[in-house]
């Protein structure tokens, strides 16, 4: 019975070094896979990274050489590609004659009279004759020249020395380094990318200086040197070259996008995924289109011009002119 009694002891002394061996066993394998678990989760990371990197590379390798500037805007982080290749329909379109239809039908005095009592609705301060240069670069570059007025409306209120803020953005289109790089490319002033339409573009330019050899060379060789802070700091002063400048980025904007002033707008101020500017700015050319510039006719009679002028609420657009055969002003 004593013998039977110290077995049963010894069994259960037994079973209890079992149990307790084989909960450090479970403590042990707990403790050791807890060591390699943030090590999984390394590994992980770091074939998830590898995996979108891979993808982000065939992204970038297999984009189309004239693909445009993403939806993001990186105008002012200077991110947007430069040295587009036109190909032939663009090229046609950059030197195409893009005006609106009812601009075309509209006199060139009509234009500059509309676009001159524009600017002095809006800047009275402005005693410069911007009207015309404005004019003179749309026909030069053939842009719509109510657009381009309203652009620069837009991006300067036709203050010539404008700055825009953190000081990249100068004159009256507002103009930024990666601007200048651009049109540095497309005229063929830079040694490491030569666009294939410099001829077509130095005749946009060749255009608003009448051909004038002197004129354009200085034009040239001063676009040649904006690199220099300094030296692009001179289309702060100099009204011709900051119109002209700004006609020439919005028209090579207009040949990579067919055409279309909405698209092209966006890319002008950088904003590809919105529409608010170019909306503003197209807003402003109808304006401009539907203006009644009454004063002008000398068939109607005083008193009917102004009440014409004051009909259509644009007082603005009627300075004071005398009229044939009438002493008096409106």
């Amino acid at each position: 019975m004593n013998q039977k009694n110290t077995h049963i002891k010894q069994k259960k002394v037994y079973k209890k070094r079992l149990n307790k061996s084989l909960l450090s066993l479970t403590l042990s394998n707990s403790s050791f896979l807890g060591f390699f678990k943030p090590l999984r989760i390394s590994l992980f990371g770091s074939l998830f990274s590898l995996i979108l990197m891979l993808l982000l590379s065939l992204i970038l390798v297999f984009k189309p050489q004239n693909a445009l500037a993403n939806s993001c805007d990186l105008s002012g982080m200077g991110l947007i590609k430069t040295g587009y290749t036109l190909n032939d329909k663009q090229k046609k379109i950059l030197m195409d004659n893009l005006w609106n239809k009812e601009v075309n039908q509209k006199s060139d005095e009509d234009i500059i009279e509309i676009i001159e009592g524009f600017i002095s609705k809006i800047n009275p301060e402005i005693e410069i004759n911007l009207a015309e240069v404005i004019f003179k670069a749309a026909l030069a570059t053939g842009l719509d020249p109510f657009v381009l007025t309203s652009v620069i409306k837009k991006e300067s209120t036709f203050f010539p020395n404008a700055i825009g803020a953190g000081g990249a953005a100068l004159g009256l289109t507002q103009m930024t380094p990666i601007a200048f790089t651009e049109l540095r490319n497309q005229l063929g002033l830079d040694s490491k990318f030569q666009g294939s339409s410099v001829e077509e573009y130095r005749k946009l330019v060749s255009n608003f200086f009448d051909g004038d050899e002197d004129k354009i060379t200085r034009y040239l060789n001063w676009m040649s040197e904006t690199q220099n802070s300094k030296i692009r700091r001179l289309v702060l002063t100099n009204i011709d070259y900051s119109t002209l400048t700004g006609s020439l980025l919005l028209k090579h904007y207009l040949a990579l996008r067919n055409g279309n002033y909405n698209l092209a707008l966006q890319q002008y101020n950088g904003e590809a995924s919105k529409r608010q500017y170019a909306n503003q700015i197209l807003k402003s050319q109808g304006q401009l289109i539907k203006s009644q510039y009454a004063c002008e006719s000398s068939t109607f009679s005083l008193d009917i011009l102004t009440e014409i002028c004051a009909f259509t609420n644009e007082r603005s657009y009627c300075p004071k002119k005398k009229l044939p055969g009438n002493p008096q002003e409106i």
